[in-house]
């Protein structure tokens, strides 16, 4: 009778127990605000919005393919772009805004390394990108990473080299002349 006895306070006791915890997360927990997190861009290119962006120009040595954002769309030298260029240039501007690196690699971390082997002296390619307010951002694109799934890049000015990641280089590499 005893261990009864004792059972059943024990049990009376866990339940006031988690009642009372309960209580305590209803009047004072918070829950999370409902929704998705607020998203911020990431990409190389976070310092110009994409609508400001005027002219993009992709080059590989003294050849450069230069379009022009207008109301009308984009156009190079004049003549209108197709569909599938304008689509190639949103995507590509995109990506460089809101895609994060895969590595950012400090000059220390490939010291003794040139700067060639990663295609990047010469680059391959640049992209040089220009806002509205006279902004203006470029990327000097390399080499593909062994594993392919990347290229190395370089922001101009900066000795820190950048893994990026295939998708955001690829819109721009269809552009090159």
């Amino acid at each position: 009778m005893a261990t009864e006895t004792l059972t059943r306070v024990a049990w009376i006791g866990a339940v006031g127990l988690a009642t009372g915890l309960i209580l305590v997360l209803a009047l004072h927990g918070q829950r999370p605000e409902p929704g998705l997190v607020r998203f911020t861009p990431a990409g190389v290119m976070r310092m110009l919005t994409l609508e400001e962006v005027v002219e993009a120009c992709v080059s590989t040595g003294n050849q450069p393919q230069c379009f022009v954002r207008g109301e009308s769309g984009w156009s190079t030298a004049g003549i209108p772009v197709p569909a599938e260029t304008a689509q190639r240039l949103e995507n590509g501007l995109r990506f460089l805004h809101v895609s994060a690196p895969q590595r950012l690699m400090a000059p220390e971390e490939y010291q003794g390394t040139p700067v060639a082997e990663f295609g990047l002296d010469p680059p391959q390619y640049s992209i040089v990108v220009r806002s509205a307010s006279g902004g203006m951002f470029t990327l000097h694109v390399g080499a593909t990473h062994p594993q392919g799934l990347a290229h190395y890049a370089r922001l101009a000015g900066s000795e820190v080299i950048i893994l990026l990641p295939s998708f955001v280089s690829e819109p721009w590499a269809a552009l090159v002349p």
